[in-house]
C-alpha cells in the first residue's frame, strides 16, 4: 500500500489538503502539503536523472547544524 512509506503519506496528505501548511519556520518560510510533494518529486527526480539512483537506493543527505534541521528530524525521525 502506497500510504506504508513516507513517500506515500506525504502524496496522500498532499492530495487531500493540498493548500494546508504542511511546514513552517517562523519568519523563514512555509510550505503547503502541494508545495513540499513538488519539492520532494523535483529532488527525487533530479537524484534519477543525474546520479543514477533508483528506487530503493539509500541516500545520505547533509544539512548544516540549524534549527530547521532539528524540526525536520523531529518531524520525520522522532515518534
Amino acid at each position: 500500500m502506497d500510504s506504508d512509506t513516507l513517500t506515500g503519506l506525504l502524496k496522500n496528505v498532499a492530495g487531500k489538503f493540498p493548500d494546508r501548511r504542511a511546514l513552517s519556520v517562523s519568519g523563514k518560510f512555509d510550505l503547503t502539503h502541494a508545495r513540499l510533494h513538488d519539492l520532494i518529486e523535483r529532488a527525487a527526480s533530479r537524484l534519477v536523472s543525474a546520479a543514477g539512483i533508483k528506487p530503493g537506493d539509500v541516500v545520505a543527505l547533509t544539512f548544516p547544524n540549524t534549527v530547521e534541521l532539528r524540526f525536520l528530524r523531529k518531524w520525520c525521525v522522532d515518534d
